[in-house]
């Protein structure tokens, strides 16, 4: 899949609102991604944005820019089925990597039960050198839970 960046997701944004409301509608979302073959269905849409909704406070079928450059972000380095993923990327602040705060936040949205102190080992033994976590890391510690 193509990579864009946000000044091309804006120009994309605002070809998918025709009638530049400054608001887009999943459907017209999804016929949008469907033209660029990609093979996504209505519901893969709506499940990322239920989990980007984790994020954003309004959820009516309906995105505004920031949530559609979100929804973007996250379509692009997730796979649909993947709700572990989806979280992840919705978590990272567009970084790729997992600080200490969302890290915390993420395993608490998955029900992931964890102390403080398993918490602090987590973080101490498997953050890079910016201490964060990637998300190869992430999946590993997840699935050892």
């Amino acid at each position: 899949m193509v990579q864009y960046n946000e000044a091309q997701l804006k120009v994309i944004f605002n070809l998918i609102d025709n009638n530049n409301s400054g608001i887009i509608d999943v459907s017209d979302l999804t016929d949008y991604i469907q033209k660029d073959n990609q093979n996504i269905q209505v519901m893969d849409v709506i499940q990322i944005l239920d989990m980007i909704d984790l994020e954003f406070d309004s959820y009516d079928n309906k995105l505004n820019l920031a949530q559609f450059i979100q929804f973007m972000y996250v379509f692009q380095n997730s796979e649909p089925e993947n709700v572990c993923q989806i979280i992840f990327y919705v978590s990272d602040n567009f970084t790729g990597k997992l600080d200490r705060n969302a890290f915390k936040n993420v395993t608490e949205k998955m029900e992931v039960p964890m102390t403080y102190e398993q918490l602090n080992t987590i973080m101490k033994q498997n953050t890079n050198e910016t201490g964060r976590i990637y998300y190869s890391t992430f999946k590993e510690i997840l699935d050892e839970r």
